[in-house]
């Protein structure tokens, strides 16, 4: 690689890593051999981060690993259907996937696994319960009805659009 390449490598590299103060004054940071490693730090610094925030969002809780699943049990499985679903290719389809089944035989389980594919390949997920989801869009649908949501606590929101006063200053 030459050292017109190199040069342009790391530019990119700090460009894309939002470091445009030291690419405007790259030819002072140039001759320093340090660069390379600086900027290998902070973008391995950044992912690790990135990754461990994308896992924190996604509220997937502790869960079994899909190695540990019995691929036996259930019966009516489609191995290569699953296999086909972890590799992804429904959110560059924008496809939803859907999994249906009675109690026991693993949803969540691959729900959970599946979000967290996903997130390792730096994507970003949430795991909801169908119960959690069908509250928020209650909660969604009075909101856009006009209608007060109830707020956690069984506390509705002020219909006025000001902010009210603070129960502490509503002394007089």
């Amino acid at each position: 690689m030459t050292r017109t390449e190199q040069t342009e490598g790391s530019l990119a590299r700090l460009e894309a890593l939002g470091l445009r103060g030291v690419v405007e004054h790259w030819q002072e940071f140039e001759a320093e051999a340090c660069m390379p490693r600086l900027i290998e730090v902070e973008e391995l610094d950044r992912g690790r981060r990135g990754l461990e925030r994308r896992l924190r969002n996604a509220k997937l809780g502790r869960f079994k690993s899909f190695a540990d699943f019995d691929g036996s049990w259930p019966k009516k499985l489609d191995q290569e259907q699953l296999e086909e679903v972890f590799t992804l290719g429904f959110i560059e389809e924008a496809a939803n996937v859907i999994l249906v089944g009675p109690n026991g035989v693993g949803k969540t389980m691959i729900a959970k696994n599946l979000a967290y594919e996903a997130v390792l390949r730096g994507h970003t997920a949430r795991f909801v319960t169908a119960s959690e989801l069908l509250v928020s869009a209650g909660r969604k649908a009075r909101i856009f009805a006009g209608q007060p949501a109830v707020l956690p606590g069984g506390m509705t929101p002020p219909s006025s659009p000001c902010t009210p006063t603070p129960p502490c200053l509503d002394r007089a």
